[in-house]
């Protein structure tokens, strides 16, 4: 599960080809999105209103205080030391009344926030760069995700990183910029997405999150977003052992990257990618280690940049179980019906025959569907498509042989 990555010096890449997981070794970090799973690196149109030197748009109202708030935000981000791009990129908070894809267009349907250009950038453009020491670290051990929403709701008190708690998502059903992941769903409507790997995990999840709440005395419905804020943001470092001490454990820490986490994802056609570079650090006079975002193909000014989120080869199963999405088109299903098989009860593949429903009776319900139930039917036709798919390759193989 590779994604392309600038060379340097001091980065080496290795990467593992199971579970979805791909580790990126820097200066004896090794860098992970989740101790689960690695999001984010291979190491998630009306007129534009501008602010101050960087443009915020606000959404088709005018809403002003979104504008006033990603202003701020953006004044404390790049006034760190070894931030850059500021006049590169733009806060779009409002419809999108075009989109590259029909995957764009589905996913950002309902007044979605996004990071667009603010000038043309060519492939390998860098198009903004924010130091490691910009992460908001929520936890330096190994944790469980209940426990990384636990210590989020602690560091919301830290006035110090307030501007990027003002533009982080919230629970208000105004919100646009949040999508529930399954494990906030009922029981039962968990059980409605019949693929056996996605229910046994969402259903750990939600169990951990209650007893942790039960435990701590923390309200049930706060853990639970705290949790999903981390899990959809986070990004891990792993820090491994001294050559000369092997017998030490890795160090690891949880780290959200602001800014970073506007940018919305494309399974098929992302036009951006995360790296690791260094930075020079003006006050320090030392070279810092930075994420930056990176231009695949040419930008055009005013288009959304897009990045691949986890490994950049997330299935579906992923997507909706870390972010809450359901992509209408995603190549990678087909590569997870191919890597999976039938052969493991807990984590076989469905057949199309084995679901409770059709293609066509799920493709028909959908029409009237709204909410949960429109994503769980999302969910099952991108799979049940896969499927057919790939016993449509099957067949051509097959035949291949027989000639």
């Amino acid at each position: 599960m590779a994604q392309r990555t600038t060379s340097l010096s001091r980065i080496a890449v290795c990467a593992i080809y199971f579970s979805t997981t791909v580790s990126l070794i820097v200066e004896g970090f090794l860098v992970l999105s989740n101790t689960q799973r690695c999001r984010c690196l291979s190491p998630p149109r009306s007129a534009f209103l501008t602010v101050a030197s960087a443009a915020v748009s606000g959404n088709d109202d005018g809403n002003n205080d979104s504008a006033e708030r990603y202003t701020r935000f953006l004044d404390w981000l790049f006034q760190k030391d070894g931030c850059s791009g500021r006049e590169n990129i733009l806060i779009r908070d409002g419809d999108f009344d075009t989109s590259s894809s029909q995957e764009q267009h589905q996913h950002h349907r309902r007044q979605r926030r996004g990071l667009f250009a603010a000038k043309s950038f060519r492939p390998g453009d860098s198009i903004l760069e924010v130091p490691f020491s910009a992460a908001l670290v929520v936890e330096t051990t190994e944790t469980t995700d209940a426990q990384r929403g636990k210590r989020f709701l602690e560091l919301q008190q830290q006035s110090a990183y307030q501007p990027y708690m003002d533009v982080l998502p919230t629970r208000d059903d105004d919100d646009k910029n949040w999508d529930p992941t399954p494990d906030f769903w009922q029981d039962e409507q968990i059980q409605k997405l019949e693929f056996p790997r996605l229910v046994r995990a969402v259903l750990e999840r939600k169990r951990r999150i209650e007893r942790l709440a039960k435990e701590a005395e923390i309200a049930l419905d706060d853990l639970q977003f705290a949790t999903w804020l981390v899990e959809s943001r986070s990004l891990t470092l792993v820090k491994e052992p001294y050559p000369d001490a092997p017998d030490e454990e890795l160090e690891t820490t949880s780290v959200m990257i602001p800014v970073l986490d506007m940018i919305n994802h494309s399974s098929d056609e992302p036009n951006a990618k995360l790296e690791v570079v260094e930075v020079g650090g003006v006050a320090k006079g030392e070279e810092e280690l930075a994420y930056a975002v990176v231009a695949l193909e040419r930008i055009s000014v005013g288009e959304e940049v897009t990045i691949a989120y986890g490994t950049g080869e997330e299935s579906s199963v992923e997507l909706l179980q870390y972010y809450g999405f359901v992509p209408a088109s995603n190549s990678y299903d087909v590569d997870m019906i191919n890597y999976l098989g039938d052969d493991d009860e807990e984590d076989r593949l469905l057949e199309e025959d084995d679901w409770s429903t059709t293609l066509d009776e799920d493709e028909e319900e959908l029409r009237d569907a709204t909410g949960v139930e429109r994503t769980i039917l999302s969910f099952r036709i991108r799979l049940k498509e896969a499927i057919r798919e790939w016993d449509a390759l099957e067949e051509e193989e097959e035949d291949e042989d027989e000639e």
